[in-house]
């Protein structure tokens, strides 16, 4: 009864479950106008580096064009992996077709160096700083998502000469 297209992927093994479970994927926009199909026309992320005021290299990617919108860093991320999920995918694709979108992977994960003294709300601020002035950010909207709310108003508000709003989502201010 239901009109979404699914495609079968077969039994998988899920995190966190002992046993394999039945896993359909959603191909999103064979009904949808909001489509933005994986093709050659598609946004390409590049993938560049740069190295934070700890000497700590930091992954970052771009795609696409038009207004920039940075994101915070927010869980344990890979922009690589991000770009090509079926869930963070579509709409990371879907949000460069109109605009440029910069994210970057947080020290101590993704293609961002791992071995680092320091994982701190501070350092991250300071990873969000070198990633903006490398990337030439001069006025841009800010994403963040879950604990990236945290970080894009703390930023926010110590730089709001480049923040030109804030986008918060499933947000919290403090922690537990």
């Amino acid at each position: 009864k239901i009109t979404e297209p699914f495609k079968d992927l077969g039994s998988q093994r899920v995190k966190n479950l002992s046993r394999p479970i039945h896993v359909w994927q959603w191909e999103r926009g064979k009904n949808n106008d909001l489509e933005v199909s994986k093709s050659d026309k598609d946004p390409i992320q590049y993938i560049k580096f740069c190295i934070a005021s700890d000497d700590t290299q930091i992954a970052y990617a771009r795609v696409g064009r038009g207004l920039p919108i940075f994101k915070a860093p927010n869980w344990l991320s890979h922009i690589e992996y991000e770009w090509r999920s079926p869930i963070w995918g579509p709409w990371l694709s879907a949000l460069s077709v109109t605009n440029e979108l910069i994210r970057f992977d947080q020290r101590g994960g993704g293609l961002s160096d791992w071995e680092v003294e320091d994982i701190s709300e501070a350092k991250m601020i300071t990873d969000m700083e070198s990633v903006t002035k490398v990337a030439n950010l001069d006025k841009f909207a800010l994403l963040g998502i879950s604990q990236g709310c945290a970080f894009s108003i703390l930023y926010a508000y110590e730089n709001s000469d480049h923040v030109s709003c804030l986008i918060l989502f499933g947000g919290y201010a403090r922690g537990r």
